[in-house]
């Protein structure tokens, strides 16, 4: 297994962490679904833009389906979830 040191603002640190937390993951599990999404799409796994970002009234109507969908998670099995998931891409993209 390999490790992997970052610089972070102290800040920008602090929200992802709160913010992995209640997807309820850590800063590893997200870098490595970043890093496995990004092996199977070739690509990164958003698009990289300099235009302006999309208008409010998308991003809330957005955010509210997101935020619909975290009561169907259930937070004792999102380890096993993230790892399920994980080997299930690490498959299909082996099978590509």
């Amino acid at each position: 297994m390999s490790q992997i040191n970052i610089r972070l603002d102290d800040d920008l640190k602090s929200r992802a962490e709160a913010l992995f937390g209640k997807l309820g993951m850590n800063m590893t599990t997200a870098i490595t679904i970043f890093i496995r999404q990004s092996l199977l799409r070739g690509d990164l796994p958003f698009e990289v833009t300099t235009r302006p970002s999309r208008p409010k009234a998308a991003k809330e109507r957005d955010d509210a389906s997101f935020g619909s969908l975290q009561r169907y998670a259930n937070p004792a099995l999102i380890a096993d979830e993230t790892t399920a998931w994980m080997n299930a891409a690490s498959e299909k993209h082996a099978d590509s």
